[in-house]
């Protein structure tokens, strides 16, 4: 069962609209559709939100530490709430996956980014949930962190919000159900 869900960000509003911290935007999103549902807090000057729908609980959370340091706070909400790995869902980007497209999976691996490395070795294992959302790739490799770290072109937003929008949809499902698998059907989405 789902109780905690969290967008990796890099904190701050020069940070906000970049490539990087996609994973959070859903997660605003959701604070915004689902205020009435929300008990909101700050905790580690992080937001969290709780939820509770339909007889469940489930946490929305995003650090306000930089994004190779998520970990430490993700795993501090985890303690704090006695929340599983298996009851876990990180939403991030992904330089793998075209713009707006989103691929939720169990396992595997960083594809580089940092992250999700970072959980990966204090977990020590790969074994959570996962939400990865496209952003494109740059044509070269040394370009990778400003591009991760500048802001997405206007193609690339509508593309992006189009994919996190329709995500939102399921999510309104996910929640009643509290079942990943509703979730996965976004798989095959297409933009």
């Amino acid at each position: 069962m789902i109780k905690l869900i969290v967008g990796l960000s890099n904190p701050g509003i020069k940070y906000l609209f970049t490539r990087h911290n996609i994973g959070s935007w859903y997660i605003y999103k959701l604070i915004n559709i689902y205020s009435k549902y929300l008990n909101k807090k700050y905790i580690f000057n992080s937001f969290l939100g709780k939820i509770s729908y339909s007889n469940n609980i489930i946490y929305l959370f995003i650090p306000n530490i930089y994004m190779n340091y998520n970990y430490k706070y993700i795993i501090n909400i985890m303690n704090i709430y006695d929340i599983k790995i298996n009851d876990l869902i990180i939403l991030h980007d992904d330089l793998d996956l075209f713009p707006g497209k989103i691929k939720i999976q169990k396992n595997g691996y960083h594809g580089g980014h940092n992250g999700i490395k970072y959980l990966i070795l204090k977990f020590k294992n790969n074994n959570f949930n996962r939400i990865r959302i496209g952003i494109g790739r740059p044509n070269s490799k040394n370009k990778i962190l400003k591009f991760v770290l500048n802001n997405i072109t206007k193609n690339e937003k509508f593309l992006i919000n189009t994919s996190i929008n329709n995500l939102i949809n399921y999510t309104k499902i996910f929640f009643k159900k509290n079942d990943i698998n509703v979730l996965k059907k976004i798989n095959n989405f297409k933009i």
